[in-house]
């Protein structure tokens, strides 16, 4: 991990930080607190979670996932996602960064930038 990654705040009780990153991909590690939530969103980037420790509601295109530690999934891009927090939690994520031009939904779309908004099936919840 590099030196001086901040952890940084995406939603009330959820902060995470960068690991590690490259040209194609990066990995964070995230916290989240218990009863925490972060709202329904999606973005063109697919991404894969693995849940080091708690419990957690990965809720995807309106269906709840109750997941623990140990609990890993993958999750196809722009397709509709949220957490509601079980027990504290923490897990590691990794995807590709923000393609130029894109956004992610809970930090606003920059005037002329919109997020993709089409949906694709959710492909895969491995435990």
């Amino acid at each position: 991990m590099k030196k001086g990654n901040p952890w940084i705040p995406i939603c009330p009780g959820i902060k995470r930080q960068t690991l590690t990153s490259g040209k194609t991909m990066y990995q964070m590690l995230a916290t989240l607190e218990p009863s925490s939530k972060m709202p329904a969103h999606q973005h063109p980037q697919e991404q894969i979670v693995h849940v080091l420790s708690g419990r957690m509601k990965l809720i995807v295109d309106g269906m709840p996932h109750e997941m623990k530690a140990g609990d890993s999934y993958y999750l196809a891009s722009n397709v509709p996602h949220g957490v509601e927090t079980i027990e504290e939690t923490r897990h590691r994520r990794s995807k590709p960064p923000a393609q130029v031009g894109a956004c992610h939904p809970l930090a606003g779309a920059k005037a002329g930038r919109p997020c993709l908004k089409k949906r694709i099936a959710f492909e895969s919840l491995t435990r």
